[in-house]
């Protein structure tokens, strides 16, 4: 017992000379090895700590009276009590406006009584300068970085949450701009950790990927919720540990990133000339921009059956037949909201474009971005970009299908 009690009181005393420095990360940890003494040693434990340590501990004792054990806390409480100071003072203020359980308030009245008798004072509090205990427990979004978009209009998203008391957790999604939020996975990390995890997540192969503004990472995450929520589709029960931190605080800016560092105007204007050499089909982040199989072999059969053709054709009326063809799959591809989707696409890969350093791509894209119009159903099938894109679809298909008749 007393060999525990000391190596515990050792990294306790360990983690509070580095609370000055506001690194708070072990702190969470040491709550849980003196929940684990036996009562009386932990009750003990605090009150000694209290004694010597003073107002240095008010971060570890403000910790204890929001854990599970409600004796632990009343000892906090009454700790605090024993460091007269307005620091503790205002502490225990806050307990009695914010605290949930009716025992830690009347303990707080008490010791607050208890310090005024000893002639220390303290300002009431108003309602509004009160932080919500929910609040200051939630965590929150301080870094977040993104991926490309593949060629179903997903992507990787991370964000870097800090926990109460500095503690670091780093959550990874996986999203569709169809589906919404299709993974959800975290993993807590110490800073020196984390700084090579956001390393190497930067360096992985065949993956671009860039820094945000957090708000926007929130933003990002916002929506793909909404899709799941439109989809009928249950998000992974990990986000719920993250949700109401992602939906924290207002966003009053939520058009895409690339507006920020192009004038729309300026782009629109040059839409033709950046259109007409436009060939973002042979960079890699777009090498899976492509329709599937399944939804592009009705059309891949029909200009396969046009090129096999045993009737005599002009050039001219070959490729007009082919064109056809062609302009049909996009006006089936498409249909609905998909026009909006492919635009949105563009624009967040402009944006990627844009901060790897390749500019006159990144304006090129929101020039193909820009030529769907507002209401992205503009000129569909003169869209070089689109007719590129589903043309490389049909003959991928045709690869497939000829591939397969040939194995029969």
């Amino acid at each position: 017992m007393v060999r525990v009690m000391a190596e515990t009181r050792e990294r306790i005393e360990a983690a509070l000379s580095s609370i000055d420095a506001r690194d708070h990360t072990d702190l969470p940890r040491l709550i849980d090895e003196i929940h684990n003494l036996p009562p009386q040693a932990s009750r003990e434990m605090i009150r000694q700590l209290g004694r010597e340590a003073g107002d240095k501990i008010l971060v570890l004792l403000t910790l204890i009276t929001k854990s599970r054990d409600t004796d632990l806390a009343l000892v906090a409480v009454e700790t605090m009590a024993s460091i007269k100071s307005l620091e503790s003072a205002l502490a225990l203020q806050e307990i009695i406006k914010t605290a949930s359980d009716k025992k830690l308030r009347r303990e707080a009245k008490r010791s607050l009584y208890r310090m005024k008798m000893a002639g220390v004072e303290v300002e009431e509090l108003t309602e509004e300068e009160t932080p919500s205990p929910e609040r200051e427990l939630m965590p929150r979004p301080r870094q977040a970085l993104v991926s490309h978009i593949d060629g179903v209009g997903g992507r990787l998203i991370w964000i870097v949450m800090e926990r109460p008391l500095g503690a670091l957790s780093l959550v990874a999604l996986g999203i569709t701009d169809t589906e919404g939020i299709k993974e959800c996975l975290d993993v807590n990390l110490g800073k020196k950790r984390l700084k090579q995890e956001l390393e190497r997540i930067r360096k992985i192969e065949d993956l671009t990927v860039v820094e945000v503004p957090v708000t926007y990472g929130q933003l990002l995450v916002r929506e793909a919720y909404q899709r799941n929520l439109k989809a009928g589709i249950e998000p992974p029960l990990e986000y719920k540990k993250w949700q109401k931190a992602m939906e924290e605080g207002e966003i009053s800016d939520t058009s895409p990133l690339i507006y920020r560092e192009l004038q729309q105007e300026e782009v629109r204007f040059k839409a033709a000339l950046l259109l007409e050499f436009v060939d973002f089909l042979s960079l890699p982040e777009f090498s899976s921009w492509f329709f599937e199989l399944d939804s592009v072999a009705t059309y891949a059969l029909e200009l396969l059956e046009a090129r096999q053709s045993k009737i005599i054709l002009s050039d001219w009326a070959r490729r007009e037949r082919e064109a056809r063809i062609i302009g049909k799959a996009v006006e089936g591809l498409f249909s609905g909201d998909y026009p909006f989707l492919f635009k949105r696409r563009l624009e967040e890969m402009a944006y990627i474009l844009w901060k790897t350093d390749r500019r006159e791509e990144a304006k090129k894209a929101l020039a193909a971005a820009l030529a769907l119009g507002e209401d992205g159903d503009q000129s569909l099938r003169e869209h070089p970009l689109i007719s590129a894109m589903v043309l490389r679809s049909l003959n991928l298909a045709i690869q497939t299908i000829v591939a397969g008749s040939s194995k029969m």
